[in-house]
């Protein structure tokens, strides 16, 4: 007999080296089923691509497991196409698989207002039209964000690679406590551990993996003790 009782559905990128692990050493009390998804690079043709094509192939992979939550596991080609995709990230999801659907990029939304944070800084890894873009969706989400970069990775392979300490330098050379007052960094391919760069820079940092793995655990407890 199994120990466990729940069932969390999770598709990623192919490439993504970051997201799996945090899940397995975050999300206590349920079994992660994982999917992938090709992705031929970062780009918003090939997330674009993902999303539409990928992403309704990988829920049927899935569907056949009792599912209780199921997570999308990109952060920017959620909302590739603004809200319009992340609609259709949730909606696919849940129709196909009868689970409670959970995005990063509403996880991350969720934490941001939770902390107040009104001057937000965001860090990615992307190319620039990518990191445009996710910027372009958190402003009509009503989100602040005062300044953006990313580093211009364009192979979701080698951003699995990104060092915490190049992490913390790239923080570094843009962070300004006199501007922001909080941290976002962006993408499933970067390690949720990331966010120890709050005793740093002494204000909150939320990364795409922390925020989903948090938002899937509260789920989950629910679910245990409903």
């Amino acid at each position: 007999m199994s120990r466990y009782s729940k069932y969390v559905g999770l598709l990623l990128p192919a490439t993504d080296i970051q997201l799996e692990d945090d899940m397995h050493e975050r999300v206590s009390g349920a079994r992660i089923c994982t999917a992938r998804m090709p992705l031929r690079d970062v780009s918003v043709e090939a997330e674009r691509e993902m999303v539409h094509v990928e992403l309704p192939a990988a829920s049927r992979r899935v569907a056949g497991i009792p599912l209780n939550v199921v997570v999308f596991g990109c952060t920017s080609a959620s909302v590739v196409d603004g809200d319009e995709s992340l609609q259709f990230v949730h909606r696919t999801m849940q129709e196909i698989t009868g689970a409670e659907s959970v995005s990063v990029f509403r996880s991350v939304l969720d934490e941001i207002a939770e902390q107040g944070l009104t001057r937000l800084l965001v860090l990615t890894p992307y190319p620039e039209p990518v990191t445009a873009k996710l910027v372009e969706t958190l402003r009509d989400y009503g989100v602040q964000v005062v300044d953006a970069f990313g580093l211009g990775i364009s192979e979701d392979i080698e951003i699995g690679r990104v060092s915490i300490e190049r992490l913390e330098g790239f923080a570094r050379e843009h962070f300004d406590k006199g501007r922001h007052d909080g941290v976002f960094i962006s993408c499933t391919n970067l390690p949720a551990a990331a966010e120890s760069l709050a005793e740093t820079l002494g204000v909150p940092v939320i990364t795409s993996n922390g925020a989903t793995c948090r938002r899937v655990q509260r789920l989950v407890s629910t679910l245990a003790s409903a």
